[in-house]
C-alpha cells in the first residue's frame, strides 16, 4: 500500500510538533550520521534507533525510512581503501533497523549527491510572499572545470563502485527483512563537471535492477 512520507530532519520538539500539525502521518528521518549515532560511532544499534520511533509515535507519526548517512560511506563511494570498513559498517545499522522494525533504508550510490549547492548548479530565486526557491541551472556549471577533490573516473569505474558498495548491503537487508530504496542522482543529468552520472534515467534503473537482482533493492520516489 502507497505511503505519502515527508522528510524529518529534526527530532526536537518544535519541528516534530510542525510536522504533525501538517498531518503527517510517515515520516523518512534524513539522519545526518549523529542524530541517532549518539556514540558517534559510525553505525546504528537497534536501541538508537528504537529512541526514534518513540520519538515519531508521541507524535502520532511512524518512522517508515531512515536515509542512512551519506557521510558514512564516502570512501565507498570513492573506490579507497576504507570502504571494506564502511561497507560493514552499514551492514550493522542495516540489521539494527531489521531488529527495531523499520521497513525501508534509503541510500544514495554515488559522491556528487553529496552536494547541493552551488558547485553543482544549484541556487536559491526569490519566490512567493519572499520565500527562496530551490533552482537549478546545468548551464551555470558545465564549463567549469573537475572537482579537486575528486579523481577523473569512466563511467564503469562508477558502476564497478556503486555495485561494490549495493551488492553486501542489499545481501545485508534481504536477510535483515528491510527494504533498501536508493535514491537517483539529484540533479539528474549524466556529466556534472566532467563526472559521469550513473543513475538518471529508466535505463541507468533498469541495468540497476539487473545488475542487483533482489526483492530488497528499490528506488527512491523524489518528488523533490
Amino acid at each position: 500500500e502507497p505511503k505519502i512520507s515527508e522528510n524529518l530532519y529534526r527530532l526536537d520538539d518544535s519541528w516534530m510538533r510542525w510536522m504533525a500539525q501538517l498531518g503527517h502521518k510517515h515520516v523518512v528521518l534524513q539522519d545526518d550520521g549523529q542524530g541517532l549515532d549518539i556514540e558517534d560511532k559510525g553505525y546504528w544499534s537497534a536501541e538508537n534507533i528504537q529512541v526514534a520511533q518513540k520519538k515519531c509515535l508521541d507524535f502520532g507519526m511512524e518512522l517508515s525510512s531512515i536515509l542512512l548517512p551519506i557521510r558514512w560511506y564516502r570512501n565507498a563511494c570513492a573506490g579507497k581503501p576504507e570502504r571494506d570498513r564502511e561497507i560493514e559498517n552499514m551492514t550493522r545499522s542495516i540489521r539494527a533497523a531489521g531488529e527495531a522494525g523499520v521497513p525501508v533504508l534509503e541510500w544514495r550510490p554515488t559522491w556528487l549527491d553529496f552536494y547541493w549547492d552551488e558547485r553543482v548548479g544549484y541556487s536559491t530565486v526569490p519566490g512567493r510572499g519572499g520565500s527562496g526557491y530551490r533552482h537549478f541551472s546545468h548551464e551555470a556549471v558545465k564549463k567549469l572545470p573537475s572537482f579537486d577533490e575528486f579523481e577523473p573516473v569512466s563511467l564503469e569505474e562508477m558502476w564497478d563502485r556503486m555495485l561494490y558498495l549495493g551488492k553486501p548491503i542489499i545481501d545485508a537487508a534481504e536477510k535483515a527483512g528491510v527494504l533498501l530504496s536508493c535514491h537517483p542522482n539529484d540533479p539528474p543529468v549524466k556529466d556534472m563537471r566532467g563526472m559521469p552520472r550513473i543513475l538518471t534515467s529508466a535505463a541507468d534503473f533498469d541495468r540497476f535492477f539487473r545488475e542487483l537482482p533482489s526483492p530488497a533493492n528499490g528506488v527512491t520516489f523524489c518528488q523533490g
